[in-house]
């Protein structure tokens, strides 16, 4: 086990029930595209906007991995 505050324990949290079924990406209706972010000590982060579901989670988990140290990667992006 590690020692943790809460907000570093934070950083392995699941999806939130949404437009998507990952982490961190919406759909927006106003563009048609999916939409990346990543929120870290409040500041949220804009990833970019993608064609594709997979290329948004792709590119926010690289974010995530960047911005978060103790993230525990997803491996399905490997």
């Amino acid at each position: 086990l590690r020692v943790l505050t809460s907000q570093q324990n934070c950083q392995n949290l699941s999806p939130i029930v949404g437009t998507s079924k990952y982490r961190g990406v919406v759909w927006d209706k106003s563009c048609d595209r999916w939409i990346g972010r990543v929120k870290v000590s409040g500041k949220v982060f804009f990833v970019g906007r993608f064609i594709s579901e997979f290329d948004a989670a792709k590119a926010t988990e690289m974010k995530r991995r960047e911005l978060m140290p103790f993230h525990v990667p997803d491996r399905s992006f490997d």
